[in-house]
């Protein structure tokens, strides 16, 4: 699922030409708009280099009931990653990341107990010639998080470094296939705001809705994660996904960011995993995805960094 959502704005923004002509619903000036946004985010990739602040936010609420039997349980789950990387692109990536990620976790049980657990990692990332390093460490005694530097050859797999978002430092703005998002855009608007330096950027807002959420979903689905596989089986019309573009004066991208509400509807548990869940086991999901990256320094010099001394000794 996190692999699934995250870096939801680029997988949408990057095919460029590659898009579809827009729905039949959006005026000209909203095709327009939206030209804009995809080229600004497409020309991230012709920057030499950048900086670039992330936050992070997922929110998710489980909720499994019996009716028959007059129990509920109900599990919390929040994840919040703030992070920092330096950017320089040419033949190959050079990325200086700190990541800081923070996982809290409730059970609210039938019997009226509940269960709480929470860590907090913090990690050094890099990426050298095509190779991905992480240094992390855990607040959490009960971790198995490897000490000092680890060569990490699939982000993805790698799920005691998944808090990390690792995925959003391996090639980034490398995504393919998304040529049928487009005609899910059903509204795009323009806002101007006053930054913090007193200039004024345009923020182009687009509104992608239920269907959007379907076709990312479905480009998605592991055929093994069931979990995923529900999601896009049950979403519900009450969803919601927003990305805003921000652009200074010279229409650079400074700002991205996409926000996304999940609500489906209640699903028979049992039918998805038969040996986890009884019969009349239901289940029923809401989540809140939000993720918003600053860019700054653009084609400023930055110091490249190295392969770390204890893997290259």
């Amino acid at each position: 699922m996190k692999k699934a959502l995250g870096g939801l704005l680029m997988v949408i923004l990057l095919a460029g030409n590659s898009f579809v002509r827009a729905q039949d619903g959006l005026t000209p000036e909203q095709e327009t708009l939206l030209d804009r946004a995809i080229a600004a985010v497409a020309a991230r990739d012709d920057y030499e280099s950048f900086v670039r602040a992330d936050s992070e936010m997922q929110q998710q609420n489980v909720t499994l009931s019996v009716p028959s039997l007059n129990l509920t349980q109900i599990q919390l789950n929040k994840l919040t990653r703030e992070g920092t990387a330096n950017v320089a692109q040419g033949d190959k990536h050079n990325i200086q990341a700190k990541v800081v990620a923070t996982v809290d976790q409730t059970i609210f049980n039938a019997d009226g107990t509940q269960d709480q657990s929470a860590s907090t990692l913090n990690a050094e990332i890099r990426l050298v010639d095509d190779v991905l390093y992480v240094n992390a460490t855990s607040d959490d005694a009960q971790s198995n998080i490897p000490t000092g530097w680890v060569e990490v050859d699939d982000p993805v797999s790698f799920e005691v470094f998944g808090p990390l978002g690792l995925s959003n430092y391996v090639e980034p703005g490398l995504f393919s296939d998304v040529d049928k998002l487009r005609p899910a855009v059903q509204n795009v608007r323009l806002e101007e705001r006053t930054l913090e330096n007193g200039q004024t950027a345009d923020y182009i807002i687009i509104d992608l809705g239920y269907e959007g959420i379907q076709t990312v979903l479905s480009r998605n689905v592991d055929p093994n994660d069931v979990f995923t596989a529900f999601l896009l089986l049950s979403v519900n019309e009450n969803s919601t996904f927003t990305l805003t573009i921000g652009l200074d004066e010279n229409d650079r991208l400074i700002e991205s960011s996409s926000d996304m509400n999940l609500r489906t509807d209640q699903v028979d548990a049992h039918a998805l995993r038969p040996t986890d869940f009884p019969d009349g086991t239901f289940v029923k999901y809401e989540g809140h995805y939000l993720e918003t990256s600053s860019y700054s320094h653009i084609n400023e010099p930055l110091e490249a960094v190295e392969s770390p001394i204890e893997l290259t000794q």
